[in-house]
């Protein structure tokens, strides 16, 4: 008898340090979108913005934390790192199910920005235990200043020609 007590004991113990653990034994995890949402050449500010969006879909209690932090390879000046986050702290950022999405994550550069740039994001989950790490990265390609200068040009003799052809049909 004493032995069948020491069995149960030692099982109800194993099983409450396992249940402790993240989704009772299910070690948290997540998968990261960051995707390209936009780019705005300003060309009378002489600026440059190409806009991200982050989406996370996390297992993990609703007690787990999530961060992130930008990066790029050209220049720009990235947004600040986000989180931590969770479904407790941040509602309107993350639903109940762990799903965490921030828009509108805007990549700065003075002037026009011309070529491919690659944008990375790495997001860690951290619960209690050993964090989870996740890199995901998008890039966007602007065009030269060339290919906007024609545009321009394109835009200004299609106008001028337009009022031309305005013109004459009111005489």
């Amino acid at each position: 008898m004493r032995k069948l007590v020491t069995v149960v004991v030692a099982l109800f113990f194993l099983g409450l340090s396992h249940g402790a653990r993240a989704g009772g034994g299910i070690p948290p995890s997540f998968n990261l979108g960051f995707a390209l949402a936009s780019i705005d050449i300003n060309v009378p500010g002489n600026q440059t913005t190409v806009t991200g969006t982050f989406t996370a879909n996390v297992t993990a209690p609703s007690t787990a934390m999530l961060t992130a932090t930008f990066t790029n390879s050209d220049g720009f000046v990235s947004p600040i790192g986000i989180g931590p986050f969770n479904p407790n702290i941040s509602p309107g950022v993350c639903t109940v199910a762990f799903t965490c999405t921030i828009t509108g994550l805007d990549f700065t550069m003075p002037g026009i920005g011309f070529g491919t740039t690659t944008f990375t994001t790495t997001a860690t989950l951290a619960d209690g235990f050993a964090p989870v790490i996740h890199m995901a990265s998008f890039q966007a390609s602007t065009p030269e200043p060339g290919a906007l200068a024609l545009l321009s040009l394109g835009l200004v003799v299609l106008g001028i020609a337009h009022r031309k052809v305005r013109g004459r049909k009111q005489d």
